[in-house]
């Protein structure tokens, strides 16, 4: 499976970031595959209630994947919050996953490495941004912040994949990590 990704990350009136908004586009043999039988009166369309059931199906496996998003601040992974919310619908012929992460605890980018990153330590789904516009921030942004991409490294040193990283979560987690895009928010 394949995926284009979208961000916004979310501020305070206090200039902190408080939630990521997500927004997933699924390739087309996925969103066929997930899709198939869904239209249950055949019209072409999908309503909430006939997507229901897949999104039943991303809400009770997502928790443990911890959303397939990783928000860090310096170094260490954010929890989230009560109020998560996630709906599924269809952008022509393509699923859209949106999500929206409140963060237990707020996160001041003018005073620590704040990171997120969108992974899959499964490596079953590839994510990647959408070319366009692909970051966004949103509320009461602090002067002088913004997000910057930055692209994985590649690193002679890094694991390859094994049967040691496939059954080891923490191997593959880190792995996945390094792996992935991150949007980084810079202050000056």
């Amino acid at each position: 499976m394949y995926g284009s990704r979208s961000a916004t990350l979310r501020f305070d009136p206090e200039g902190r970031i408080e939630a990521v908004a997500a927004q997933w586009w699924f390739d087309d043999f996925y969103s066929a595959s997930a899709l198939a039988g869904l239209d249950r009166n055949g019209d072409g369309t999908y309503t909430t209630k006939e997507l229901a059931p897949l999104r039943d199906e991303m809400w009770s496996a997502f928790p443990e994947q911890g959303y397939c998003t990783v928000v860090t601040a310096d170094g260490k992974s954010a929890r989230y919050g009560h109020g998560i919310k996630m709906a599924l619908s269809v952008d022509g012929t393509f699923l859209k996953l949106d999500m929206v992460l409140p963060l237990a605890t707020t996160l001041d980018p003018r005073s620590s490495r704040v990171e997120l990153r969108t992974l899959d330590v499964t490596y079953y789904v590839a994510m990647d941004l959408v070319p366009d516009d692909p970051v966004h921030l949103d509320g009461a942004v602090p002067s002088g912040c913004r997000a910057v991409i930055e692209q994985p490294q590649d690193d002679d040193e890094q694991t390859t994949l094994s049967d040691n990283l496939a059954s080891n979560k923490d191997l593959a987690r880190t792995y996945a990590m390094n792996a992935a895009t991150a949007i980084r928010i810079a202050c000056s």
